[in-house]
């Protein structure tokens, strides 16, 4: 049986993102203008950016 546990591999995303750290940085900022305008949750928001900050500088996003 294959062991499907996520914490075990990167994803597709994560190594694509590693690869391309200002494409990552470029997609959060996208990702921050929805959560300005309202389309997603500050809690949202926040756990993207924190599966990201290993490859962006996390600080360079406000979440109120």
């Amino acid at each position: 049986m294959q062991d499907n546990t996520f914490d075990n591999k990167k994803s597709k995303s994560k190594i694509i993102a590693e690869q391309n750290p200002k494409l990552c940085f470029t997609a959060l900022k996208l990702i921050e203008q929805l959560y300005r305008d309202g389309h997603i949750s500050a809690y949202m928001f926040r756990n993207i950016v924190n599966d990201y900050s290993n490859i962006v500088d996390a600080s360079k996003f406000l979440i109120d």
